[in-house]
């Protein structure tokens, strides 16, 4: 057997990898999840805040958080997850799950009661990427 690089990777192969996997148990498949995004706008359609994440079965993750700079620090990102934590129960969901490399963001994660599970240093060379959940019980 010969061991063959794929870069760029090819869709068709990876989309047989990703489907053997999912039939073991190992990946999930594209029903398996629902994507859920909330935004905040300006008057002229501008895109002050959005979160996007994913409900699967029990979980929620948060996958994407942004503020626009010139609104940080005004308690948008935290009247965001509190929407989301609505959400999620309304979902009967019992966690969510996030990552950031962001030390500002961890802290207000952590204020929203989120605990740090783990963390990888020096993750792309200079700062750690934390992996953060909370219970919603």
């Amino acid at each position: 057997m010969q061991i063959n690089l794929h870069s760029p990777a090819l869709a068709d192969l990876g989309a047989r990898l990703h489907d053997h996997l999912a039939a073991a148990g190992q990946a999930l498949r594209e029903g398996d999840y629902r994507t859920i995004l909330f935004s905040i706008r300006e008057e002229d359609g501008g895109l002050t805040t959005g979160r996007r994440g994913e409900i699967c079965r029990r979980s929620v993750h948060v996958s994407q958080l942004w503020v626009a700079e010139q609104h940080r620090g005004a308690g948008i990102a935290s009247r965001l997850l509190a929407r989301v934590e609505d959400r999620a129960s309304q979902e009967q969901c019992d966690r969510i799950h996030l990552e950031t490399r962001n030390e500002a963001a961890r802290r207000l994660y952590e204020k929203q009661d989120y605990a740090v599970s783990g963390s990888l240093p020096n993750c792309d060379g200079t700062v750690p990427l934390y992996y953060l959940h909370k219970p919603l019980l």
